[in-house]
């Protein structure tokens, strides 16, 4: 079943096999005898196809393994060799019963029937009363018969053991010999063992004696095994096979993950310290930008998102602007017949003005409007009326006054309505009282009249100071805006306007804020990268720390798959819990600064930026521990096992 041709294998310059030229038919028991530095383990490494050679060939019934790729490599060793080891090589914290499943898990088998199996072959090995114990808390010749467990699982056709009575006392070396001379005549289980106690030779039916890398004799004891191994014709693995292997790969994993967390606190915490930061940051600063941005939309869409307002002048603080044509009555007709359009106001401003109560004197904002400034500016009396189209024509003496104008001129809860009120010394009745919305301030002094009012009997003016222009929903408020300065300027002239589109800075504050967004991320990302080299980092010394961990499961059927899919799962799971930590912080820090009075900031939780920083500490999780995955996959078995 097993031939060797010329293999050669160098450590550095020393050669430590020669030529090697060895066959070894099924049901033997060989044993592969010399003193240390023979080369008899590194050859049974090279059976077990956990070594490389550095030439040669090997045939395992006439196909050649060494043309296999290494996944491969790792599905044949798991299904074909058991392995026994010197110091047992057992997952110490992990149960008997794990320990022995493991490599049927990693070859995708049924796991209900693997259990089954496992239960049998302990009991068998009289291991059945400590199925559940850790391995750790197992004497060595328990350990070494659960080692025995883990070889038959797979039903392999050799196994191979690397001086597996030398960490046992004489009497459970025997127990083992034992063990494996049943296995070997009762069922026909090919042995090869590798030793340096000659007293071992009455069990083998063949001795191959090494030195110095070459085979000096190779003598035939007694006839091989009569019985026959017959590999039991398994149900190929279904889905539901591999998916609970795989399962149980996974939570094998991110148990290992969490324990190693739990263990090393403050070196993952540290390692984890720039992650949480980071993902504190994308999600505080986006919470901060929300804030910030839904108070400046709150400002302006107090005025109405749809609205554009109109002045004369092509800018603020243009010399010609008195020289230009004012605004007119007859402009709004020619606003209104537009299709656009909703609705037309004005406000007409009556700047310096006073207003006088008994004994109380204020100064005023006294504007001039129509009787539809309500439905334009989304306003709501707090009490009274305002003035109908009838009262604004015919240039009534009446007022409706602010909020703020009421609680300052009128004390103790006094009623104003129906009171007369003096402006600049004329006489006027307020009629009703405005509600301040969430927008308006303190300083919203203002005591609005009918424009006519104000034209005709204050200020004598009969221009419009400004145009208030209602779109109707569903416009497109760039173009009205384009349009209405177009038709304006038609009549008055080049320039002889300018216009402000509420909705247009609406949006460009949003795109502004959505931008500003994007730079807090990539800053706070850059963060996270810095958070991932130390990922990176503490991922590469747990690789160098389970060195041998690797070399076990990789001897024992592991693929290097497995084993960077292992350690990716590892790297996500910190990673993961550093997004978690840095999403708790990042609530904690908006839940405090919303909830202290004397500071006026808000700041928005947005969902979607929590999303935005877990995934992207995952993702990070994701790249930077590929390399130490990429590494941990690619070590050779016998050399992972040899580590310390």
């Amino acid at each position: 079943m097993i031939k060797l041709k010329c293999v050669n294998k160098f450590y550095g310059s020393t050669q430590v096999l020669k030529d090697i030229n060895l066959s070894i038919s099924a049901g033997e028991f060989v044993i592969l005898l010399g003193k240390s530095g023979s080369g008899k383990s590194t050859l049974l490494n090279m059976i077990g196809l956990i070594d490389e050679p550095n030439s040669g060939e090997y045939y395992f019934k006439d196909k050649n393994l060494y043309k296999l790729n290494k996944e491969e490599k790792s599905a044949f060793r798991s299904m074909n060799f058991g392995f026994i080891f010197q110091r047992y090589n057992l997952m110490p914290s992990s149960s008997v019963l794990d320990n022995v499943i493991l490599s049927a898990l990693y070859a995708k088998k049924n796991k209900e029937e693997s259990i089954k199996r496992a239960k049998e072959l302990l009991n068998n090995l009289e291991l059945a009363e400590h199925i559940n114990k850790k391995a750790a808390h197992l004497s060595g010749g328990q350990q070494q018969r659960v080692s025995v467990a883990r070889a038959l699982i797979n039903k392999a056709s050799f196994i191979l053991a690397d001086e597996p009575t030398g960490a046992l006392d004489s009497l459970n070396g025997i127990k083992l010999m034992e063990i494996l001379k049943e296995l070997n005549e009762k069922e026909g289980v090919g042995v090869i063992l590798v030793t340096h106690d000659e007293t071992l030779c009455k069990y083998a039916s063949r001795v191959i004696k090494m030195k110095d890398g070459n085979i000096i004799s190779d003598e035939i004891l007694k006839e091989k095994s009569k019985v026959e191994f017959k590999k039991t014709e398994e149900k190929p693995s279904t889905f539901k096979d591999k998916f609970i292997a795989s399962s149980s790969f996974f939570l094998q994993n991110v148990s290992l993950a969490l324990n190693n967390l739990i263990t090393h606190k403050m070196r993952s915490f540290l390692t984890m310290l720039g992650l949480i930061i980071a993902t504190a940051s994308v999600i505080s600063t986006i919470a901060l930008g929300n804030g910030g941005k839904a108070d400046v939309l709150a400002e302006i869409s107090f005025l109405g998102n749809n609205q554009i307002i109109v002045h004369k002048g092509a800018r603020d603080g243009d010399r010609n602007t008195e020289r230009l044509r004012d605004l007119k009555l007859s402009d709004l007709e020619l606003i209104k017949k537009l299709d656009y359009v909703k609705d037309v106001g004005i406000e007409s401003s009556f700047p310096g003005a006073y207003v006088t109560y008994k004994d109380k004197e204020i100064n005023v904002g006294a504007t001039g409007v129509f009787a539809n400034f309500l439905e334009i500016n989304n306003k709501q009396m707090l009490e009274g009326r305002f003035f109908n189209d009838d009262e604004e024509a015919q240039a009534k003496n009446i007022c409706v006054l602010s909020q703020s104008v009421k609680e300052t001129l009128f004390k103790n809860n006094e009623d104003p309505i129906g009171k007369i009120i003096y402006l600049k010394g004329k006489p006027l009745k307020v009629i009703g009282v405005i509600k301040k919305d969430n927008q308006d301030r303190d300083f919203d002094i203002k005591v609005y009249l009918p424009n006519n009012t104000l034209s005709k009997k204050f200020d004598g003016r009969r221009d419009i100071r400004q145009i208030i222009v209602l779109v109707k929903d569903g416009v497109d408020s760039t173009f009205a805006e384009s349009n209405l300065k177009q038709v304006l300027e038609v009549k008055k002239g080049e320039n002889s306007i300018r216009t402000f589109n509420l909705d247009a800075i609406k949006k460009t504050i949003e795109k502004t804020a959505q931008k500003l967004s994007l730079l807090i991320f990539g800053v706070a990302f850059i963060a996270m990268i810095v958070g991932g080299i130390g990922v990176m980092n503490i991922m590469l010394v747990v690789v160098k720390e389970r060195t041998k961990e690797i070399g076990i499961k990789l001897a024992i059927g592991a693929s290097p798959s497995y084993i960077s899919t292992g350690f990716l799962i590892e790297a996500v799971v910190l990673c993961s819990v550093a997004a978690i930590l840095g999403v708790l912080f990042s609530l904690a820090i908006i839940f405090t600064i919303n909830n202290l009075n004397f500071i006026d900031i808000n700041m928005m939780i947005d969902y979607k930026a929590i999303l935005l920083g877990f995934f992207s500490s995952v993702i990070v999780g994701l790249f930077f521990g590929y390399f130490p995955a990429k590494s941990a996959s690619k070590l050779i078995p016998a050399q992972a096992l040899s580590d310390e």
